[in-house]
């Protein structure tokens, strides 16, 4: 009698600890959905973050610029996700400003009618000649600043560059006459980006909640 009643129990039995192991298994994926959910939403908003914070540089920049008749650049480190400003030496105001006009009229004639691209080797005697006019600016709005901590710089293009550049640091400059160079920064992760575009003319930075096709960059300056 008592071998019959447990064979009429098992199989009951086994009948509830599958149902017990499907309901676990719900719960634990609905946790699993809801974390991911809360991430994504954590991720977006300091992705919105990031790029607000780095629009209001290039327009602090520009201002900058215009009020101290002053030529100044915004530079973004591709590899530490951080960027600072940075203005014309004043140990150095004479090269500088030699070298600042010359780029500074290089960038503006793209901006007006669009001219040659430069070569790798122009672009890298260019980079090093500048990079002896210009010294970090003390300003505590300017100083470095990196990123939200899951956001990262994925990409720059700027005018005085031949190609997308994915690595290093890039220079994004501002002149005194009133304009930026034109620049294309991208941010975020592999999953979701946004291209931050600079408004030459107008001193400002636009903030797309998309990844903008490089190709549209180099047709615009072309």
């Amino acid at each position: 009698m008592d071998s019959n009643a447990m064979r009429r129990r098992h199989p009951a039995e086994t009948g509830f600890t599958i149902v017990e192991l499907v309901v676990v298994m719900s719960i634990v994926l609905l946790v699993v959905a809801g974390a991911t959910a809360a991430a994504g939403r954590l991720f977006a908003a300091d992705l919105s973050q990031g790029a607000g914070q780095f629009a209001s540089s290039v327009r602090y920049l520009y201002s900058l610029s215009v009020l101290n008749n002053r030529s100044y650049r915004l530079m973004v480190d591709l590899d530490s996700e951080e960027y600072w400003g940075e203005e014309v030496a004043s140990s150095d105001a004479v090269c500088g400003a030699i070298l600042v006009e010359k780029e500074g009229k290089h960038v503006a004639d793209n901006v007006r009618r669009g001219t040659d691209r430069p070569t790798r080797s122009e672009e890298e005697e260019g980079e090093r000649a500048t990079d002896l006019a210009f010294e970090i600016v003390k300003d505590n709005l300017l100083t470095r600043r990196r990123l939200p901590a899951r956001v990262g710089f994925l990409q720059a293009i700027t005018g005085h560059h031949s190609e997308v550049q994915e690595t290093g640091q890039v220079a994004i400059h501002f002149f005194p006459a009133g304009h930026v160079e034109h620049a294309w920064v991208y941010l975020g992760d592999e999953d979701e980006t946004f291209t931050i575009t600079t408004r030459p003319l107008m001193g400002t930075a636009e903030v797309h909640a998309e990844e903008l096709r490089a190709e549209d960059f180099f047709d615009h300056d072309s």
